[in-house]
């Protein structure tokens, strides 16, 4: 077994005290270890142009296609999960979104037409919210009683 060579530290691209302006406008300072020290930040015209873009509205084909490929592209052990899944997406409110947000996540944003559903998720009532409260109870009543860490 051959011994490891120690890691050899590249020399310093700046030397120290120079200043080093990036490509979004943003200055830096050279430090005498070689790392560099943000003194300003991006200019103001590189974050208008990066924050100043607002979202494109989506097609409902568009939106249909992401559900579909959303579903599509995610394990479930039977067919009839798969199927679940989506019918509970449809059924269940989400927000809603038009833009190229609901894009990004189908399964968290609801696009009107598509998978906006009338229900809302139900509460725990009765015997359920008893035993809900029950477990709460167990769970606060353990963490009283652990130790404090040190």
């Amino acid at each position: 077994m051959s011994a490891r060579s120690p890691k050899v530290k590249a020399p310093p691209k700046h030397a120290p005290g120079t200043r080093v302006e990036f490509a979004n406008g943003a200055v830096a300072v050279a430090q005498p270890d070689g790392r560099l020290k943000i003194v300003s930040g991006a200019s103001r015209q590189y974050l208008d142009r990066i924050r100043g873009q607002p979202r494109r509205e989506v097609s409902p084909r568009a939106a249909k296609a992401a559900f579909t490929r959303y579903y599509n592209k995610r394990d479930y052990k039977t067919e009839g999960a798969r199927k679940a899944a989506k019918t509970r997406d449809r059924n269940y409110a989400s927000p809603v979104r038009k833009t190229s947000t609901y894009l990004r996540n189908p399964g968290k944003y609801d696009y009107p037409g598509v998978d906006v559903g009338p229900k809302s998720h139900p509460k725990a009532t009765g015997a359920r919210a008893a035993a809900l409260a029950r477990g709460r109870a167990v769970s606060a009543a353990r963490r009283r009683s652990r130790s404090p860490r040190a």
